[in-house]
C-alpha cells in the first residue's frame, strides 16, 4: 500500500518561498557584480553582508495619495503599473562611461541598499575598494532614476483622461528615507485644485478655472505682463492671470483632436507662456496657439475685472481670425462653407485629400494657412505628440478636394450644395 504523501504546512510553504527568493536574491546580486567589476567580486562579499543586505532589500515602488488627498483608487493603479514597466525595461548606466547597465528594478531592490552598505561600512571587509565606484557613481544613478521616474509621472497625469475639465492637477512627492539603509520609496500625489471663478458673459454666470501646471512638482500659473497686449501702459510690469472657460476647452477638443484634457492644458500653457498676442478691432485679445511649433489658432480672450478670461478656440480657417478672413477673401467661403467641407477642424482637414491638391494648397498658403498643411502632413505619417492614443483612429481618406474646386469655380451658395 502506498504510503500517503505529507501535508506541507503553511510554515513550511513559506520556508520554501523564503529560501527561493533567497536564492533569487543572490542570483541577481551576483550578476550586478559582475556588472561592477567581474565574476570575482561576489566572492569577496562575506555571507553576513549579503544576509542583511537581503533583509535590507528595497521594496517594489508604490503610487499612493498624499496625505488626505482624494485621488481615484483605478488612477494610481494605473500609474503605479506603468512606472513600475518603465522600472523593469529603463537601463542606468552603472560606473559613467563604463556602457554597463542595471535595470531600474535592480536599482530599487539591490543597489539603493548595496551602495549604502559600502557607504556607512555596515560590514567592514578585506576586498571594500573594489566597489569604491559605485559608490562614486551612487548619487548620479539615484539622481537619474528618480528625475525620470517624475518626469514619466508627469507625463502620464498629462495623459489622464478623468480630469474633470482641467479644474485640478496633482502635486508629485517622492516620499525617500535618506536615513534607511533600505531601499524603500514611494510616488504620493497630492491632488491640487486650480482657483476658479464666476464670470458674467451677456448676462450669464460662467465658471472660470485658472490656467496652471505642474512642472518639476511645482505649481505654475503662466500669468501675462500688460506689456503683452498693451505695450504704452505705465503697468506693464504687472502680471495678469489666466482664466479659462470649460467652453474653450470643449472647442480646442472638437477643432483640434487633442485627446486629453491633461495634454489640451498643457497646450495652452505652452501658449501662455511666451505668449504672441493681436488684438482685434473690438479690443479682444487673439493669444496664438500651437501644436508640434505649428499654429493651428488662437484662443480669443477678453480682459475682464483685472483677468484675461479665455473665451473660446478659434481654428486658423476660422471667419474670426486673419488667416480665415484672408481666406475668405480668396474663395468666398462663408463659416457654413468651410464646415460643410471639413476644412474647419483639424481631423477633419488630416482625413482629407486636400494635401493632394496643389491648387488648394497653394490658396491655404496665400492665406496663411500652411502650418495646417504641415501639421496634417506629421499627422497622417503619425508624426506628432499623441501619436498612438486612439488605437483605432479611422484613417479613411475623403476625397473632398475636386469637390470643393468645382464648387469654388461653380460659386454657388452653400446652401444649394446639399
Amino acid at each position: 500500500m502506498a504510503k500517503k504523501s505529507k501535508k506541507i504546512t503553511p510554515h513550511q510553504q513559506q520556508k520554501i518561498l523564503d529560501a527561493q527568493l533567497k536564492k533569487a536574491f543572490r542570483e541577481r546580486l551576483r550578476k550586478m557584480c559582475e556588472i561592477i567589476g567581474d565574476k570575482s567580486y561576489f566572492n569577496v562579499l562575506p555571507p553576513l553582508f549579503i544576509d542583511i543586505l537581503y533583509t535590507l532589500r528595497g521594496y517594489s515602488l508604490r503610487v499612493l495619495p498624499w496625505k488626505d488627498s482624494v485621488v481615484p483608487k483605478a488612477f494610481l493603479k494605473d500609474l503605479e503599473a506603468i512606472l513600475r514597466h518603465w522600472s523593469n525595461n529603463t537601463q542606468l548606466e552603472v560606473i559613467e562611461g563604463s556602457g554597463k547597465t542595471v535595470s531600474g528594478e535592480d536599482f530599487i531592490h539591490v543597489l539603493q541598499s548595496f551602495a549604502k552598505m559600502f557607504e556607512f561600512e555596515v560590514v567592514p571587509f578585506e576586498g571594500m575598494e573594489l566597489f569604491d565606484p559605485l559608490v562614486k557613481n551612487y548619487k548620479r544613478i539615484y539622481h537619474t532614476y528618480f528625475n525620470s521616474l517624475v518626469r514619466l509621472a508627469e507625463a502620464v497625469i498629462m495623459l489622464e483622461m478623468d480630469l474633470s475639465a482641467a479644474q485640478h492637477t496633482y502635486h508629485i512627492h517622492i516620499n525617500v528615507d535618506e536615513e534607511s539603509l533600505r531601499g524603500k520609496f514611494s510616488i504620493e500625489l497630492e491632488k491640487v485644485e486650480l482657483d476658479t471663478v464666476y464670470v458674467t458673459f451677456n448676462g450669464n454666470s460662467r465658471l472660470c478655472t485658472r490656467v496652471g501646471l505642474i512642472r518639476d512638482t511645482q505649481l505654475i500659473y503662466p500669468d501675462i505682463p500688460v506689456s503683452k497686449f498693451d505695450p504704452q501702459s505705465k503697468f506693464g510690469k504687472l502680471n495678469v492671470p489666466v482664466y479659462i472657460q470649460p467652453h474653450a476647452l470643449k472647442r480646442i477638443a472638437e477643432r483640434t483632436g487633442i485627446p486629453t484634457p491633461g495634454l489640451i492644458n498643457f497646450h495652452i500653457f505652452q501658449a501662455l507662456m511666451v505668449p504672441s498676442i493681436s488684438i482685434k478691432e473690438d479690443g479682444g485679445m487673439l493669444i496664438e496657439f500651437y501644436i508640434e511649433n505649428l499654429k493651428v489658432g488662437y484662443l480669443l480672450a477678453d480682459l475682464t475685472d483685472g483677468m484675461i478670461i479665455i473665451r473660446t478656440f478659434l481654428f486658423l480657417t476660422n471667419n474670426g481670425t486673419p488667416e480665415g478672413k484672408k481666406l475668405e477673401e480668396l474663395t468666398g467661403l462663408q463659416k457654413d462653407d468651410k464646415k460643410y467641407w471639413g476644412i474647419d477642424n483639424l481631423q477633419a482637414l488630416t482625413h482629407s485629400d486636400i494635401l493632394e491638391n496643389d491648387e488648394i494648397c497653394s490658396i491655404f498658403r496665400q492665406a496663411g494657412c500652411e502650418p495646417l498643411l504641415q501639421l496634417c502632413e506629421k499627422m497622417q505619417k503619425e508624426e506628432y505628440l499623441w501619436k498612438g492614443i486612439y488605437a483605432e483612429e479611422n484613417t479613411n481618406i475623403s476625397h473632398v478636394s475636386s469637390a470643393i474646386l468645382d464648387y469654388l469655380q461653380k460659386e454657388t451658395p452653400f446652401h444649394q450644395t446639399e
